[in-house]
């Protein structure tokens, strides 16, 4: 009987952890594009504000490689983005947006999620006009 005892004192907590943000709170290096005559990428710094909300720092850096372009960066803070768990146990992180472009807005939905240490982004944009979806191409990103 004691030896029964011991082991299931010893047992697996089988509850996931209620912290969502662990694989998530970090800096990560987003992939550089390479264009003729400059280069642009992102990078995100991602901190917990909630064991289930991330604040995400996004810095856009344009890297002028030709005189006749101007290098710049760009941030911009996103505060409370929330954290869900999928049926698979998988945590997706979810942003929402509207982006006005001359004669119509696109509603944007990013999903992110983590593995091997590489946040993937994949989206899609509605328009408001017309009701068409468009998936930008995926967004990769490494931790730091």
């Amino acid at each position: 009987m004691l030896f029964a005892a011991f082991f299931m004192s010893c047992s697996d907590n089988d509850e996931p952890d209620a912290d969502l943000t662990k694989t998530f709170v970090g800096n990560w290096k987003g992939q550089v594009k390479v264009e003729k005559g400059y280069n642009y990428g992102t990078d995100w710094a991602i901190s917990k504000v909630n064991d289930n909300t991330l604040k995400i720092v996004s810095t856009y850096n344009f890297v002028a490689t030709d005189p006749k372009y101007t290098s710049s960066s760009e941030v911009i803070t996103v505060e409370n983005v929330p954290l869900t768990r999928t049926a698979t146990n998988t945590v997706i992180l979810t942003l929402t947006d509207e982006l006005v472009i001359p004669g119509d807005t696109l509603m944007t939905k990013d999903i992110g999620t983590i593995i091997d240490n590489v946040l993937t982004i994949t989206s899609t944009a509605t328009s408001k006009k017309t009701g068409v979806v468009t998936t930008p191409p995926v967004r990769k990103y490494t931790r730091q």
